[in-house]
Formats: C-alpha cells, structure tokens, sequence
C-alpha cells in the first residue's frame, strides 16, 4: 500500500472512531467524505439506525463568508426552495460552496420569524426571545438571544423602534425599507415619513438621515431605493419636534454586541448549554411540543472556537427504511460529539434541505420534493476567481453570420474542486485578428464587412480560441 494510501486508511479509521466511541448513540456504517472547498469538507454518513446524515465541516480561518439568502430577496414575498436561492444568489454574483435552510418561517404572509443581518445590513430587527447565530466579518461565530435595540436620536429626544421590516398591533413605532415588499397602511392614529442617508452608508450602527417628507394620511406608492419609512404614533410628530429637513439618526443595532457583525440568522432552540449536551428541552424557548422533540428531519449549525471550526449538518427522517431522524436530545448530543462547543437548531421536518452550489444533497421529505423556504444560511467563497478557475471552456452557438446577425457566447467553468462556477463574461479578455465584428455583453454582431476573424480569449493564464465567418 502506497504512503498516500495507508495515510487515508488512517485519516478514515480516525473518523469513523471518532463518530463511532465518541458518540455511542449511532454507529457509522458507511462514509463519504469530500473536498468542496479549501478548508470545507462534506462528509454523508448513512448508519443501521437508520440515519442519513450530511455533515459540512467549514475551517473559519480560510477565505469564506456566511452569507444569508433570502427568498426572492424581499419580506413578503413567496418562498424559494434553497436549490433556487443558490442559484439566484450565483447571478447576484455570490461565489456560493454550499447551504441549508435556516430559520423558521410564519405569519401571514409567510416570512422568516427571527432578526436578520445581511452583509453588515440590518435586514429585519424583532424580539422575540429566541436564539440565532451571527458571525463578524472574521467568521467568529456567537449564539445568543440578541435583542434587536433600535431608536431614533434628535438633539433633544430618543424615541425606542420597536421592529424593523416587520409589523404587529403592539408596538409602536417601525422602520421599512427596501426589503419590505408587503404593504404599509397607516391607521387612524398613525403617521410616517421618509428618510434618506446623509451619506451613502450601512445601516449598521448609528447612521445620520435627513426626514424628507411626513405623511398623515395615505401612504403614496414610492420606490425606496436608499430611503426608509418610519411609522409612529400621530402625537409624536409634534411631541418630538418632527419636521421635513430636519436632521435625526437613527441607530440599527443588536444586544449583545459583535464587533463587525455581518451576518446574523435566527434558529430555534439552543442546543448545547455552557458547552454541554442538554437532555430535556422541554420549556426551553418556549417550546412544549413532544412532537417537535420526538424523531425527525434536523437541520444544524455549531461551532468549535479553540479548533477555529464549524459544523453544519442536515438529517434526513421519517422514513423508517432510509433515515428516521433524531430528536432532540439526540441532535444536542450529536453537536457535541463533533467537538462543538455550541449549537443552534435550525428548522427542520420538510424544510430541511443541504445543498453544494444549487444541487440538493438529502432527500426532503415533502411528497412534491424540496421545499420552498424563506432563508438559508450559504458558505461562499471569499477570493478572487483568478485564484479558484481550474478550467475555462467558451463556446460560440455557431461559427458563421449573416451581416444582420449575431453570435451567442457562453462561458463554461469548473473550479479547483470540480464544479460548475460562474464567470463573467466581463472578465474574460478577448482579442480577434481582423476588424469584422465588435463584442458587446455575451454576443458578437458583425461590422459591415465580410471575413474571418480568429478570436483568442484570456483569463489569468487560460486562453482559447475559436472562429468567426461574416458573410454578406
């Protein structure tokens, strides 16, 4: 057996003991493990239980980030299986290596429950006593019951926002932007205005606006692009001095505190307790569902700080002949046999779903498949492509054109670990031998003249080439 061989055979054999003495409650039948990115790991393991569980073992010191995904990128609006929501957030130019389905959604509409941070970006502030995980822009993980903790700041007032991108009948004052697609109607005893930033900032933190127009009555259909609505009581326009022009700031931010917090996703219940496995969860986050703690499809996210790790896992269940799930005392032990010194429950049952790129790993348990969810939590890569693109294959829909005609290119990439990765057209270079077309976005259009033109494309050190015929 060759060095590289007995070296696996060992690397093998100390995984499967690790996930066979340290957690006595499954024993690993079978193992795949694979490299899907510097520094992240997929492993699926299939037990006599039976189990199916895919595991993503991520290295937080490699060039990642945790991004959050949001369904159609907008509160209010439909659900989107996670496959989909990779794939989105490709074209939104993500570098996505993998992802699952995150916090739990209600309502009506439908939206995720919890706070959201995304890319440094208050994306929806509520409290309501629940656990999420958020990670700085170094990838240091928290779990934590954050408060959201927003208010608008004059010269001489502070007035509390009770939530962000989200209403109720109880509270009383709100801030919408962008992200909100579900309409706002003010009621009898309601006015809003609009704000726009002083200067083109994060709503991170404590940001300084401009009020630029109040409203006691019907709310005009507007775009928000940069600008955000506030809703309050009618009494405190005039109580706290409320005018057009006038300068407030307005602080977005979240208790406790992470330094640089880029994203932030919600889940439901803590899992593991000062580092330990817990066995009753029952009261916990309000929870006293045995249906909700008995055997079933999970979803996860943990972290080790000393190893500088995380561990995303996806169980499949209810199924008695492949994989019946894990409840969740089952779940906290499984965290913690990982190495984990914390952990967060994400929803499970059908919306459980783990994806590499945009295809699906498990097998979700809804009769018409994946199911659609609200928002998922995505490892992308955080490096240039120069540095990821192992191979480049441009291709013309044909060779030859008319003077009225046009050529389609498109571009086919693999990155260092075998898959599909997108790359612009925009950042190929291309250069062709006689002056009979131009290129503009993905199609080349003739010039008004016949000829062959040899086009040769770069792109850091690959390059190709390919022909194109005009005839008149």
């Amino acid at each position: 057996m060759s060095y590289l061989g007995s070296r696996m055979k060992k690397v093998f054999s100390i995984l499967f003991l690790c996930f066979v003495i340290v957690n006595n409650i499954f024993a690993v039948d079978t193992l795949q493990v694979k490299q899907i990115y510097d520094g992240v790991k997929y492993y699926h393991f299939t037990t006599d239980e039976p189990l199916s569980i895919f595991l993503l073992e991520i290295d937080l010191s490699k060039k990642i980030k945790f991004e959050l995904g949001y369904a159609n990128n907008a509160i209010g609006k439909a659900g989107e299986p996670l496959s989909q929501m990779s794939s989105r957030m490709v074209k939104d130019g993500y570098k996505v290596i993998a992802g699952v389905n995150s916090d739990f959604f209600g309502g009506d509409p439908y939206v995720a429950e919890n706070s959201m941070v995304k890319a440094g970006n208050v994306f929806k502030g509520v409290n309501i006593n629940r656990n999420l995980i958020g990670f700085d822009c170094n990838n240091q993980p928290m779990i934590s019951a954050f408060n959201f903790n927003g208010y608008i700041q004059t010269e001489e007032n502070k007035i509390k926002i009770d939530q962000m991108n989200a209403n109720s009948d109880t509270d009383k004052v709100f801030i919408f932007d962008r992200n909100y697609s579900i309409n706002v109607e003010l009621k009898d005893n309601q006015s809003a205005f609009i704000i726009k930033p002083v200067n083109n900032t994060t709503n991170y933190g404590i940001n300084e606006y401009t009020i630029v127009k109040i409203f006691n009555g019907d709310l005009p259909k507007f775009l928000f692009l940069n600008r955000s609505l506030i809703v309050l009581p009618s009494e405190y326009i005039k109580m706290y001095n409320l005018y057009e022009g006038k300068q407030i700031h307005i602080n977005l931010s979240f208790e406790p505190s992470i330094n640089n917090l880029y994203t932030l996703i919600g889940g439901l219940p803590h899992i593991m307790e000062n580092g330990k496995p817990i066995d009753n969860f029952d009261g916990r986050e309000g929870l006293h569902s045995e249906k909700f703690f008995g055997k079933n499809p999970r979803t996860a996210i943990g972290f080790n700080k000393k190893e500088n790790k995380a561990f995303i896992i996806a169980v499949d269940g209810r199924r008695d002949d492949y994989s019946v799930g894990m409840t969740m005392k089952e779940l906290s032990y499984y965290m913690y046999s990982l190495g984990c010194e914390d952990a967060l429950n994400f929803d499970g049952g059908g919306s459980t779903t783990m994806v590499i790129r945009d295809s699906v790993l498990n097998k979700p348990t809804d009769l018409i498949g994946e199911r659609a969810v609200f928002n998922g939590l995505f490892i992308c890569m955080d490096d240039s492509l120069n540095n990821v693109v192992d191979n480049i294959k441009i291709v013309a829909d044909k060779n030859s054109m008319a003077i009225d005609d046009s050529i389609k290119i498109d571009v086919f990439a693999v990155d260092n670990w075998g898959y599909k990765i997108d790359v612009p057209i925009d950042l190929i270079n291309f250069t062709w031998s006689e002056l009979i077309v131009y290129l503009k976005n993905d199609y080349f259009y003739p010039l008004n003249r016949r000829g062959y033109a040899k086009v040769t494309w770069y792109f850091n050190n690959l390059q190709g080439e390919f022909g194109i015929f005009v005839d008149k």
